[in-house]
C-alpha cells in the first residue's frame, strides 16, 4: 500500500513538471532562431514525458484495463521519440550555426566602426570637453617635451596630465582623430624634422633619433618615412641641399 501511495505521487508530481515545460516552450513566440530551436525541443520534450509518464501509469493498472503490450509498445514509442527529438534539435543547431555565421562575418565592419564610440559610452566627458582636453595634452608634450622620453607610454601620460587613461584615450581619438602612439609619434617626427633641417646640428641620423624619442634606427625609419615619404637621410640631404 505504502510503495502504491509513493508510485501514485511520483506519477501526479510528474503533472507540474510537464506544464512548467510547455509554458516555458509557448511563452517567447517571437523569439531569435536559437531560442525557437529551444522551444521546439521542449515541446518535444513534453510529448516523451507525457508518453514515459502515461507508461508508467498503465503499467500501475488492472490488466483488463491497459493491456500488457500496449504499455509495452507505449514504452518503445517514447524512447525512439526521445532519441529522434535528440537527433532533430542537435542538426537544427547545426544547421542554425552555419546559416548566422555568414551575417556575423559581414556585420564585423560596421560593429568595428561602432568600437570607439561604444568604448566611451559612459566615460562622462562630451566633444567640447574632448577637445579641450587634447588641446591641454598637445600643449604638455610641447612644453615638458614628453616625446623624449622613450618610455612614454598611455599611463605616463595620464599620470602627468592628470586625466584618467581613459579620458586621455577618448581625447586623442575624438578630439585629434589619433590613437596615443599617433599623437606621440608625431611629436618625435617633428622634432626630428626640425633637427634635421638644422644645417649647424652636426649629430648623426640616429642620435637625432634617439634624442627625439624613438627607441632604435629601424623605428625611427619607419615611422619618419611613413610620415614624410623619406628616409631621415634623405630628408636632412635634401634639405640642406635647397638650403
Amino acid at each position: 500500500m505504502l510503495f502504491q501511495l509513493s508510485f501514485h505521487g511520483w506519477l501526479l508530481q510528474g503533472t507540474p513538471y510537464l506544464l512548467a515545460t510547455l509554458w516555458l516552450s509557448l511563452r517567447t513566440p517571437s523569439a531569435p532562431r536559437g531560442t525557437a530551436i529551444q522551444r521546439s525541443g521542449l515541446r518535444g520534450l513534453a510529448i516523451v514525458m507525457a508518453g514515459c509518464w502515461l507508461a508508467s501509469a498503465m503499467n500501475r493498472w488492472p490488466p483488463d484495463a491497459a493491456p500488457l503490450l500496449a504499455s509495452i509498445g507505449l514504452s518503445l514509442l517514447t524512447t525512439a521519440g526521445m532519441y529522434l527529438l535528440a537527433c532533430q534539435v542537435v542538426r537544427q543547431q547545426l544547421r542554425a550555426r552555419v546559416v548566422t555565421s555568414a551575417p556575423v562575418l559581414m556585420d564585423m565592419p560596421a560593429s568595428t566602426e561602432d568600437t570607439p564610440r561604444a568604448r566611451y559610452e559612459r566615460s562622462g566627458i562630451d566633444a567640447t570637453q574632448c577637445a579641450a582636453i587634447a588641446s591641454a595634452l598637445t600643449a604638455l608634450m610641447q612644453d615638458e617635451r614628453l616625446h623624449e622620453a622613450p618610455g612614454l607610454d598611455l599611463q605616463s601620460l595620464s599620470q602627468r596630465s592628470g586625466w584618467s587613461s581613459n579620458q586621455v584615450s577618448q581625447a586623442l581619438n575624438q578630439g585629434l582623430g589619433q590613437n596615443f602612439s599617433e599623437f606621440v609619434t608625431g611629436f618625435r617626427v617633428a622634432a626630428a624634422r626640425t633637427c634635421l633641417s638644422d644645417p649647424s646640428d652636426l649629430r648623426s641620423v640616429l642620435d637625432i633619433g634617439l634624442a627625439a624619442g624613438f627607441g632604435s634606427k629601424s623605428t625611427f625609419n619607419s615611422a619618419f618615412k611613413r610620415a614624410t615619404g623619406q628616409t631621415p637621410s634623405e630628408y636632412r640631404r635634401r634639405r640642406t641641399t635647397s638650403d
